[in-house]
């Protein structure tokens, strides 16, 4: 049990561990529901987790094209290209900077028909 020297200091530090948690279960494909003042509900879909998820891990590769601009590709864990640019830009940090946006738009979105 926590021993807080004060109301606030608690609420406080409840806030602070909450956001934390929330980032991490983001950062793991799952959805926080809701704050119950003394922790959270969170789930992650059966897509994301389980057996299907085991080993699922792929990469971004960051290369030099043919006309020397910078690229990246997506590579799934079986080793096939995922997705890719199909345009060069022209330093390695501003194609990192697309992929992270890419990154966060792809974990924040649903697909839609």
């Amino acid at each position: 049990m926590l021993n807080a020297r004060s109301a606030e200091l608690f609420a406080e530090f409840m806030a602070g561990l909450c956001e934390e948690l929330k980032g991490l279960i983001c950062d793991r494909f799952g959805i926080v529901d809701r704050f119950t003042g003394d922790g959270l509900l969170a789930s992650f879909p059966d897509f994301f987790s389980g057996a299907f998820a085991e080993g699922m891990v792929g990469k971004v590769e960051i290369y030099k094209s043919k006309s020397e601009g910078f690229r990246f590709r997506i590579i799934g864990a079986d080793g096939k290209n995922i997705c890719g640019a199909y345009k060069d830009y022209e330093t390695k940090e501003e194609c990192l900077k697309v992929v992270e946006e890419l990154k966060e738009i792809l974990t924040k979105t649903k697909p839609v028909d």
